[in-house]
Order: C-alpha cells, then structure tokens, then sequence
C-alpha cells in the first residue's frame, strides 16, 4: 500500500458539493469585515502551503492546488449554472410534477424521479430545506408503490442524507443514516460485500456524529437509549470534575455537585472508560468484529486507533478546562499514564501494528505498518520507542532494495507533515470532513516559521505575517494547532533529525 505525500482520507459518506460549500461560505460573508463570531469558527479549518523551494506544495492536512484567497474563480466547475438557470430548472421540475399529480394522481410512480431530480436542482440552487421536503416526498411514494423496506429506497435515502447535511440538520441526518443501515440489515446476508461496505461506512458516521456532537456542540446527534449515556452524557456536559487518585495515580471523574454541597450522599467515582460515548464505542463495537476476521487490515487498525484519540482528545480538552477543584494541572499530560483506557486503547493499537509489519511480505506496506507504530507512538509521547519504528521501517525498505535517499524519503515526504495520518486533528480539513481536493475560497492566510523537533512536536513558532484583518483569535487558533500536532521528524540514512526554519503559509477558512 503506498501513500501519497502522506495523505491518507477517509472517504466521508457524503462531500458538499463546490458549489453548495461555496454557498455555504457566503452565509458568513461578513468574516471578511468584521471580527469571527464564536459560532463561525466552530468550523475553521487551515490549510498549509511551503514558502521555500517547494513550489507552492500543499501540505498534507488536507487539499491540492493552489490557493484562491477570497475568490469564486475555482469555487464553481465551468459547466454550473447560474442563479438565475437553476432557478428556472427548479420551476421546470416543479411544473413537471404539478402535471403529473393532475393526470395520474399523487402517488404516481414517475414522481419518484421527479421529486429526486427537483431536489437535486434545489440543492445546487442553495434551497436545502425545500429539497429535503422534495427527497422525503420522492420516498414517500416509493414507499406507497413498493413497500416499507426495500432496497430500492437506498437511492432516495442517500440523498436524504446528503440533503440534511447540507442544511447542517445533523439530528436529522443522523436518523436517515439509521435507517440506511437498517433497511441494509433487512435486506442483505451478513456476508454481502455491500452490507459490510455500509456497516464501516455506519462506524464512520457514528465518528463523524461524535465529532460533530463534542467539538462543535450538535447535542441533537447524542444518543439516549445506550446505559453508558449518564456519564457520557455528564462529561459533554462539563459536569464531572477530574482526580487524580494519590494511591493509584489513576484519574478518576466525580460530580461537579459534590465540590458545590448539593449533593445528598456520598458521591459517584467513575473510571474513563465508564465515561467512553455511545456513538464511539458502537464504532468500536463494528470494528471489533471486523478485526475479528480479518486482523491483519491495516485501514481498520488506523479507524479504530482514531478512536482511541478521539476519546483522548476530548478528555484532554475536558481536563484542561476543569482545574477548579481537580488535583491535576491543565497544563500537565498526565492522560495516558493515568488513564487505563487510554494506555490500554494505546499499546492495543500499537501491538496491532507491529503484528502487521512483521508478518507483511510486501516491503512497502510493512514499512507503512512500522510508520504506523512509530507515529504512534509519538502521538503518545514515546519519542524512543518512536525512533526505534521509523528506524525498522527505513530497514525493511533498504533490505528490499531501495536506496538510501529513497528510503528516506519515503519516511519523511515532507518538511511539516501531521502524523498520524489516520488520526483528525481539530481545525483541519480533515477534522471538518472536507473533502482534499475540493476548491474552496480562503478568507485570509498566516505566514508562520518554526522547527522541529526529533519528538515531533514544533518549536520557536514565529508569527512573520498575516492577511488584512486576520484577527487574534484566528492567530490563537493556529499557534494553538502547531502546539498540539505531531510532525514527523526529518530522516537521513535512517536517522531521524531536527529541522530548522520551516516555513509555511497557513490559508484559513470557516
């Protein structure tokens, strides 16, 4: 398996459209003049472009191409209609269907066709919320002529879902992705490749959903039916404070009401792993049973290694903005050491990885499996034994025959690359699910400079420049961002190296 320059996406199960991101984009038109509101950077994300002797490369986080700062010019494909032919498109349909209905009834089955092509013509028009009401309309009479549950709706479902992710329903979504994967269940043996597609594509949701529900507050998509969901449910609600136990260094989470003298007897203790969500551990749970039969599949080890990050994440965020009343600095990373789950989720993915590069005949995708292992373990903060993986992998690929600089640049494509590839760093394209090479108008850039370290985190970070009316909180954001990502150390003759002066310019939108 060969990587390109690093990038490894997972596929969303469904991408704007340019032309409706676009549109989407100019909801917030007025971040181009006055200062970004809280909610409009819920969606923020930086794309990175090398200012020296890389031709305008685009980093890895995500996108191709050159940049068009505030600009339409690649937003919109040269055969999209105008306002004004998609207005007259939608009309057309709408007329279409009045006809029909007069003719032959409401429950035609032409309208099917008809309602699905009038939302999609509704859709690039920017109307969400009609073409929805147009899906469901399409599903309805399907339903009427052929039945509750039949495969035939997968078409009209995929587009309710597109639909109501593009009007930002996620709730909504949420229930048409539901109902995806249970008219699949109806319908398909366990053993049919396009149930086992879905099923992953139904993990991935449930990530999504729960990236969406912790880091950019869509409580709609939270699950109530699971017995998990009182802790979980507590933690999203900031209503746990975080101890760390003097006897067993374990840290462990107590209602927030018994530091306040509300509570009526002595209070509940829970273990991370109680407070582990709904939506992951039912990724977790689909995995699982994958891996089950098939081990060795290394997309599905890096799936669920996000998991284990996405946890990480969220409590890292939780704990850092809870120090009233907690024994543990915010400044302190003590997660992984004090956190059974965490350390588990950690050396169980880690082990994975190892089992697959020392089995793996193919050079390139065992080499591949120890960089998987190395960036890993530096996600974790185990700089030698990350050291030690890239060293192996570098090993495998010359004892195949590759020479020495090929090898090294094969560990090392790039001067700032984020690692681990298959993990989501928040305000990226990729945390945002967007897709990499769509086109999208930046509203202003940051020019930064900075090293790296052989441990993969950044150093002497300098701000040199910035785009008119870039504000603070933009700046904030990024500086934020480099402090917490891992960059893979530079490599020479196998051996990783610090690299000075790195310099970058961060396109940002939202």
């Amino acid at each position: 398996m060969t990587r390109q320059a690093g990038i490894l996406s997972r596929k969303p199960l469904t991408f704007l459209s340019i032309a409706s991101y676009f549109l989407f984009l100019c909801l917030f038109a007025s971040a181009f003049a006055y200062p970004q509101s809280t909610q409009q950077l819920q969606y923020l994300f930086f794309d990175g472009y090398y200012l020296e002797n890389e031709k305008g490369l685009r980093l890895s986080s995500g996108g191709n191409g050159q940049p068009t700062l505030d600009s339409t010019a690649n937003a919109l494909p040269e055969q999209e209609r105008t306002p004004a032919q998609l207005l007259e498109t939608v009309r057309r349909y709408e007329s279409v269907i009045s006809s029909i209905i007069e003719s032959t009834g409401t429950y035609e089955p032409d309208l099917i066709q008809q309602y699905l092509s009038l939302g999609n013509a509704q859709q690039q028009a920017g109307e969400y919320e009609q073409a929805v009401i147009a899906f469901e309309s399409a599903m309805h009479i399907q339903r009427v002529n052929e039945g509750l549950f039949t495969l035939n709706q997968v078409e009209v479902v995929n587009e309710l879902i597109d639909g109501y992710e593009r009007a930002r329903n996620f709730p909504e979504a949420d229930k048409y992705h539901e109902y995806l994967y249970y008219l699949l269940v109806q319908n398909l043996e366990p053993d049919d490749e396009r149930l086992q597609a879905a099923t992953i594509e139904y993990a991935d949701w449930n990530l999504e959903a729960f990236k969406r529900m912790i880091f950019l507050g869509e409580e709609g998509l939270a699950l109530s039916s699971n017995l998990q969901s009182g802790p979980a449910a507590m933690l999203r609600r900031g209503e746990l404070i975080p101890i760390e136990s003097n006897l067993s260094g374990e840290i462990q989470f107590v209602p927030r009401a018994a530091f306040q003298g509300t509570a009526s007897m002595a209070p509940q203790m829970y273990r991370a792993e109680q407070l582990f969500d709904p939506r992951l551990k039912r990724a977790e749970d689909i995995l699982d049973k994958f891996l089950d039969s098939r081990p060795n599949d290394l997309a599905l080890l890096e799936r669920k290694a996000n998991i284990i990050q996405l946890f990480r994440t969220q409590l890292e965020e939780f704990v850092s903005s809870n120090v009233i009343g907690s024994n543990i600095s915010a400044s302190s990373n003590r997660l992984t050491r004090s956190v059974t789950a965490l350390r588990r989720g950690y050396n169980e993915s880690r082990d994975s990885f190892i089992a697959i590069a020392e089995a793996e005949e193919n050079p390139e995708t065992a080499a591949t499996a120890y960089l998987d292992v190395a960036d890993w373990d530096l996600l974790f903060d185990r700089p030698q034994r990350a050291t030690e993986n890239y060293k192996k992998a570098w090993e495998t690929l010359r004892g195949a025959g590759y020479s020495s600089e090929r090898a090294d640049n094969f560990l090392s494509p790039e001067r700032a690359l984020f690692v681990p590839a298959y993990i989501a760093y928040k305000d990226t394209r990729q945390f945002q699910d967007i897709k990499g090479d769509l086109d999208i108008p930046y509203i202003g850039y940051i020019d930064v400079s900075f090293d790296k370290r052989k441990n993969g985190s950044i150093t002497d970070i300098s701000i040199e420049s910035a785009s008119e009316n870039t504000g603070q909180r933009i700046k904030t954001r990024l500086l934020g961002l480099l402090r917490k990502v891992k960059i893979r150390p530079h490599v020479e003759n196998g051996e990783t190296q610090e690299l000075k002066g790195i310099k970058v310019r961060y396109y940002y939108s939202y």
